[in-house]
């Protein structure tokens, strides 16, 4: 678990100090003025400030006996006995500075640290300090167990990620190898050379590339299976409309390859003949970028299951990476079909 940052640790016990200030005075002089405010001020920064440096080991201890299932029980016991040590260890540290610096100034006129006052005044310190021990504890415990949950979440992303990599689009695969089948009886090299292509193909499906590519890689990606399609099915056009400064942009890894899919399977020839896939990928505001593939399409498509599976894939590979802050919207503008992917930038 990671320490939390030093200037949150910081803020929240500046907080508490000025908090405690108004009744910690109140409570002490009957008509307080600024000046008496200002001093309990000054006292209560310097003792909270204790408990800031102690914060952090504290968090350390929560990650190391942790309150959870069978250690429950035990973990906590041994969390308050480090309390019995911790609790007077802390408060002690302020009576020995302020006892330090008389001795240090050589002042005659102030009174010498009486061992047993000093005594008593950690007692009572630390019977007021249990409350604020506990209260460093819990927030420990809590973040302990959301780190713990965080990561519960990653791993079930990650499972649903390997899983949904793992699946390999039918119809992609039968049709591949029923056109490498007829291309066998027409010209055997060029058939075999096919296999070996689509052999890239699946490594590269199967191959564990991590959560996210550049934009480059899904070039890279699209344009292996287009290769692959060219050799079966004939010369397809393919178009790169990509602003310059997002060539090097994450995406969720093979985000787009289901889409091409799509495309290549249910797609059609425009009307000069001709096979065509559009890729764009621009800016949308600061923080927002769009990517979208167009490919023609007939006149009467016939939406097929195998359409909507791709498009439910990528859906899915949207919402392990990017949750609701990722879009996909897909649909006819007049002879081409498109399908559309905004992304946080």
């Amino acid at each position: 678990m990671r320490l939390q940052p030093w200037r949150w640790i910081c803020a929240g016990w500046l907080l508490v100090a000025l908090a405690w200030t108004p009744a910690s005075t109140m409570v002490n002089v009957p008509a307080p003025t600024i000046a008496d405010f200002l001093r309990a001020l000054v006292f209560n920064v310097l003792h909270f400030s204790v408990w800031a440096c102690a914060t952090p080991a504290l968090f350390r201890l929560c990650r190391y006996l942790p309150l959870q299932g069978r250690a429950t029980a035990p973990n906590g016991g041994l969390l308050l006995l480090a309390g019995l040590l911790i609790i007077p260890a802390i408060t002690l540290i302020l009576p020995l500075s302020e006892a330090a610096l008389v001795a240090l100034s050589g002042d005659k006129t102030v009174a010498a640290v009486d061992p047993a006052r000093m005594a008593q005044r950690v007692m009572i310190t630390s019977l007021f300090a249990v409350p604020t021990y506990f209260a460093v504890i819990a927030i420990g415990q809590t973040l302990v167990w959301a780190r713990r949950a965080q990561g519960h979440a990653q791993e079930a992303a990650g499972a649903k990620l390997r899983a949904l990599r793992a699946e390999l689009n039918p119809h992609f695969l039968f049709n591949t190898l029923g056109a490498i089948a007829q291309l066998a009886h027409r010209s055997p090299a060029k058939a075999e050379t096919a296999i070996a292509t689509l052999a890239e193909v699946l490594r590269s499906s199967l191959a564990d590339t991590g959560s996210t590519q550049t934009i480059a890689d899904a070039v890279g990606e699209i344009e292996e299976h287009l290769s692959l399609y060219c050799m079966l099915h004939g010369p397809i056009r393919f178009e790169r409309r990509i602003d310059d400064d997002l060539w090097a942009t994450q995406l969720p890894s093979r985000v787009l390859v289901p889409l091409v899919e799509n495309a290549m399977t249910h797609g059609a020839f425009d009307k000069d003949g001709s096979r065509w896939l559009r890729l764009t990928a621009q800016r949308c505001g600061a923080d927002r970028f769009i990517v979208e593939l167009v490919n023609p399409v007939a006149a009467s498509p016939m939406l097929s299951k195998g359409l909507g599976s791709g498009l439910e894939a990528s859906r899915r590979l949207l919402a392990i990476h990017s949750g609701g802050q990722a879009t996909l919207e897909h649909g006819r503008t007049g002879d081409s079909y498109f399908v559309r992917l905004a992304l946080p930038a």
